[in-house]
């Protein structure tokens, strides 16, 4: 964000519906923050598209732009992460479970 780097991220759909929390728009904007709470950057959703997680391009993982930006890469963290975010829950990660592709612009950074 700050960088320029990561333009997208990715958050399971079963998050949403587990948190009841409604999905991005495009035109939502919102505060990035460090870990300490400080904030970083505004970021605008520029479009939504919801894929199947095992249907993840390789664009996208480069789009997303962490570690290497490769997709094995992004299949790796990212399965591992939901399997962790739905372990509480006693629901398990699935190969064709929906993630929602939110694509964003950096508006404003402080650095």
């Amino acid at each position: 964000m700050v960088k320029g780097i990561k333009q997208a991220t990715a958050t399971s759909l079963w998050w949403f519906e587990q948190h009841q929390q409604p999905l991005p728009q495009a035109g939502d904007q919102a505060i990035v923050t460090d870990w300490a709470g400080y904030a970083k950057a505004i970021i605008e959703t520029t479009r939504i598209e919801l894929t199947l997680y095992n249907e993840i391009t390789a664009a996208f993982a480069a789009t997303e732009g962490e570690g290497d930006g490769s997709l094995a890469y992004w299949q790796r963290v990212h399965k591992a992460y939901y399997t962790r975010e739905m372990a509480p829950f006693e629901k398990a990660f699935s190969e064709d479970m929906i993630i929602v592709c939110e694509y964003f612009k950096t508006i404003y950074t402080g650095a």
